[in-house]
């Protein structure tokens, strides 16, 4: 058994892996075969989902090293999410003044923001 699920762990095929529990039911491999599986569907699952595309707004100027860190976040995020993320990243003020950022993330206008905490502090009240 040891040996069928070391040829069977780091399957792509759904249908091997049903097979797999089928056969095995009951057993310790069988419970990892199912996890397996269970992570299959979650990644198929996702690698059909639509794109999304996000609006970001940076409150550090282009010259600060924090956006070039940005740049490289915005980058990586796009490349582990398969293309199926696309992030919009925008200066500083280009959308909402930066002070504005926390209150356009409350209502929509922007889906996240690359921002210092302490833009607020003291102004809005924890929930």
């Amino acid at each position: 058994m040891a040996e069928a699920w070391d040829r069977t762990k780091d399957a792509a095929s759904i249908a091997s892996l049903e097979l797999f529990i089928a056969n095995y039911k009951d057993t310790y491999y069988a419970g990892l075969a199912r996890l397996r599986l269970e992570e299959l569907r979650k990644f198929k699952a996702f690698s059909m989902a639509m794109p999304v595309t996000l609006r970001l707004q940076n409150t550090f100027y282009t010259s600060d090293a924090s956006s070039r860190d940005l740049n490289d976040i915005v980058q990586e995020l796009t490349t582990l999410s398969g293309g199926k993320v696309q992030i919009n990243l925008y200066p500083a003020a280009a959308i909402v003044p930066i002070f504005g950022v926390l209150d356009a993330l409350d209502i929509g206008n922007l889906d996240a923001a690359w921002i210092m905490p302490v833009l607020r502090q003291g102004t809005r009240q924890l929930q």
